[in-house]
């Protein structure tokens, strides 16, 4: 809970309550994404259902051919078939997986699935520079309202929204520039749903490491095909 008895922090707005950005701009990443918005299947299933996302969302018309299926998040995990996603995110109270094993195992994921995107890791600790950082997470964000690539952020939850001691993935959707704030589609579904976040707050919790591994957060870029 946080200080003002909500789920949430004051400087976060739900999307259901706060649409006008996708009515008005391209927003392609969104557009990408929400089709296939999914809850984790496990308590620390945020990486496989934010990959699961992201393969879906990759396929894009070949949802339409004869036969096709869409990928689950027990589909994807058989197909990947790594034992550290299995250990960390395949059944409740796993470790789940650092940022740079979701950049590995989501390229597997897009190899086994006949796909192809470049995964481009962004930790934001250690001797990363803050400003050059944030300038360049606007940059990518606005790629992502493009179309041109997606995002999967990896964030300490409570530094983000007010609540929750724990490290989590999720896809970052969209970008409002004038309220330079971001769209984060929660896979926490059984208690959150999207949400709007100042990016500096994102930032912040992106330049986090991981109490498990002791690894620096940051994000993934999925640098879309032409």
């Amino acid at each position: 809970m946080t200080a003002n008895g909500t789920k949430y922090a004051d400087w976060v707005r739900l999307l259901s309550e706060d649409n006008g950005h996708l009515r008005s701009s391209p927003a392609e990443g969104y557009w990408r994404l929400a089709p296939h918005y999914v809850g984790q299947v496990t308590d620390c299933a945020c990486s496989l259902a934010s990959a699961t996302m992201v393969v879906n969302a990759v396929r894009g018309n070949r949802s339409r051919e004869p036969g096709s299926m869409i990928v689950t998040q027990r589909m994807l995990l058989e197909a990947v078939n790594n034992d550290v996603w299995h250990k960390g995110s395949g059944s409740d109270g796993g470790p789940g997986v650092t940022l740079t094993e979701l950049a590995l195992l989501l390229q597997r994921s897009l190899i086994v699935n006949d796909l192809s995107a470049v995964i481009a890791a962004a930790p934001l600790g250690g001797e990363c520079d803050p400003v050059k950082a944030a300038r360049q997470f606007r940059r990518d964000m606005e790629e992502c309202e493009q179309g041109r690539q997606l995002i999967i952020a990896n964030y300490y939850s409570e530094t983000v929204i007010g609540s929750g001691d724990f490290g989590h993935f999720s896809p970052v959707a969209a970008y409002e520039a004038k309220g330079d704030r971001v769209l984060i589609m929660d896979v926490w579904r059984f208690e959150y749903e999207p949400y709007w976040v100042p990016v500096d707050k994102l930032l912040a919790g992106m330049m986090t490491a991981s109490s498990v591994s002791g690894e620096p957060r940051g994000y993934l870029n999925i640098l879309l095909p032409a």
